[in-house]
């Protein structure tokens, strides 16, 4: 349900009727949205996902281009090529197709087409599943770097590694079968402590089996503030 979650809160997909569902940014309820208000929120997000989901038919550089284009501006050269420095890649790597690329080097690609166009949200779905570790850890802090560089913009990140929930976010909110956990901070907290805990939340005691948090009314999700937020799988 993690990726379904992402997309629902993303305004890429639409929660159930009738399911009491609420979403809040900034006090504003984005669910129920027209489609032209959901695009327009939509132009606010950033979205990198599992297997980065290039154009492959253009250019490196034209896919991080391509968010700024559809918001109305057009990015300079230099500023395109400024941002591939930023993540360790030459120029030459942007003129180079997806598919002529490292993994490692399309999802620093993916990752900055996500930022491209000034977002304030960006919700990344497992972004370093198919990464080696040196890989994931720069995909990671480019991603944790961005977000402490403006106490407006967050960061909603899914994974099931313990240990990179600990190095890079800064709250934790657990989900398994159907259900996610409250909040908490990730201060102090080691990741076998934090294994510890999803296994205890994926296997509740029986009494929270019966009268679990499903039977209590659902609060709302508000996006937080100036936070990297980890959503962490079931299965570690």
């Amino acid at each position: 349900g993690k990726t379904t979650l992402l997309n629902i809160l993303g305004l890429l997909d639409q929660a159930d009727a009738g399911s009491g569902a609420s979403i809040l940014l900034d006090g504003q309820e984005l669910l129920g949205l027209d489609e032209a208000g959901s695009r327009r929120q939509r132009a606010n997000f950033g979205f990198v996902f599992q297997q980065g989901y290039l154009l492959e038919n253009l250019p490196s550089r034209e896919n991080i281009r391509i968010p700024p284009l559809l918001k109305g501006f057009t990015p300079q050269e230099n500023d395109v090529t400024d941002m591939l420095e930023s993540v360790n890649l030459k120029d030459g790597e942007g003129l180079r197709r997806p598919g002529d690329l490292s993994a490692g080097e399309r999802q620093r690609i993916a990752v900055l087409r996500a930022l491209s166009h000034g977002p304030t949200v960006v919700f990344a779905d497992e972004p370093t599943s198919s990464l080696d570790k040196d890989n994931a850890e720069v995909v990671l802090q480019i991603l944790r770097e961005w977000c402490k560089g403006d106490p407006a913009r967050t960061v909603v990140l899914v994974t099931h590694d313990t240990g990179q929930a600990v190095r890079y976010a800064d709250r934790a909110i657990l989900m398994a079968h159907g259900r996610a956990g409250a909040p908490f901070s990730l201060e102090g907290v080691s990741a076998q402590d934090l294994s510890n805990r999803l296994t205890s939340f994926t296997n509740p005691p029986d009494d929270d089996k019966v009268h679990g948090p499903d039977d209590a009314p659902k609060p709302p999700f508000v996006a937080p503030e100036n936070r990297v937020s980890q959503i962490g799988r079931a299965h570690v």
